[in-house]
């Protein structure tokens, strides 16, 4: 039997969790400055970085940064992991993956159709060895990142509030905290109707998140799409997401434009193009959900599938 929890206690566990969870950034920091050679405080407040400083934090953050979210999951939150759907499938990871890829590329290509993509640097620009660090770097930064917000957002947050709302106001909510948490990243540069775009872009791309959730019975399917989509746009194309200028990409793309095409200073996913493209295909992954009727779609508090907390 799993016993409901108030909404309130899941909104602060949740953000408390994601910010006990991102301490690990001064731990890759401390690593960053140890190989480069350069001040803690220089690397941790953005006025210095390089090859050397992402590959510290990268790999820091898969190291060490990995295997805490899971402790503090596990014996933090205390849910089983059945409860979330985070038991280990590689099929549905790589799927993930091979489709965050492709429609972070369809949506660099559709939004060149409306406004301008121009190549501004390639990759003959770093050394192999550099080349290497970045690559390295990055796919542990983005497998931190992918697995932390997927696990917090949809996996206790939105999964919990559904117990008590149903999925699609679960989904809404939780579109609205997952934009307000990354507006905070973002603060005081963002005025108002920049930073309503930006939730209304958050609900839009977290309502894709759940729709994958549903679809793979698995926390695994929306991760590997996350980190496809953030692997495709930082680490090949180089451009800005979720408000980080990505100075490390092996191409470097600037997009300009209007910025309801371009997605301004919070980057792609706030492109109307993008939403657009978002909202199209949440309604083909709910279309094919429903062909099976997904067991989390219909689980509720007597999960028959829960391990014993």
């Amino acid at each position: 039997m799993i016993r409901p929890r108030s909404p309130l206690v899941v909104l602060f566990w949740s953000f408390g969790l994601y910010l006990l969870i991102h301490t690990i950034q001064y731990a890759g920091c401390l690593v960053a400055s140890l190989i480069s050679g350069a001040s803690f405080e220089s690397i941790i407040s953005g006025k210095f970085s390089n090859h050397l400083t992402l590959f510290g934090r990268g790999i820091t953050a898969a190291v060490l940064g990995v295997p805490f979210i899971f402790l503090i999951f596990r014996f933090l939150w205390r849910r089983p992991w059945s409860w979330v759907r985070f038991q280990f499938d590689i099929k549905l990871l790589l799927s993930g993956l091979v489709a965050g890829a492709c429609i972070a590329t369809l949506a660099l290509v559709a939004v060149g159709l409306f406004g301008n993509i121009e190549i501004t640097a390639t990759p003959q620009r770093f050394a192999a060895g550099e080349i290497a660090a970045i690559i390295l770097g990055t796919i542990g930064h983005v497998a931190f990142i992918a697995i932390t917000e997927e696990l917090i957002f949809r996996g206790i947050a939105v999964r919990e509030w559904a117990t008590k709302w149903g999925w699609s106001v679960a989904s809404l909510v939780g579109g609205i905290y997952f934009g307000t948490v990354h507006i905070i990243g973002l603060l005081p540069n963002v005025g108002f109707i920049s930073a309503v775009w930006i939730i209304l872009a958050a609900i839009v791309g977290n309502v894709l998140f759940v729709a994958w959730y549903i679809r793979g019975d698995s926390l695994w399917l929306p991760i590997g799409f996350h980190a496809g989509w953030n692997l495709s746009l930082m680490t090949l194309y180089g451009v800005t997401l979720s408000g980080r200028v990505s100075a490390y990409g092996l191409f470097t793309i600037e997009i300009s434009g209007p910025a309801a095409i371009t997605g301004g200073v919070f980057g792609l996913e706030a492109s109307v193009v993008v939403m657009v493209m978002s909202v199209t295909l949440t309604v083909l992954v709910m279309r094919l959900s429903k062909s099976r009727m997904s067991s989390l779609l219909n689980s509720g508090l007597n999960d028959t599938t829960a391990d014993a907390i």
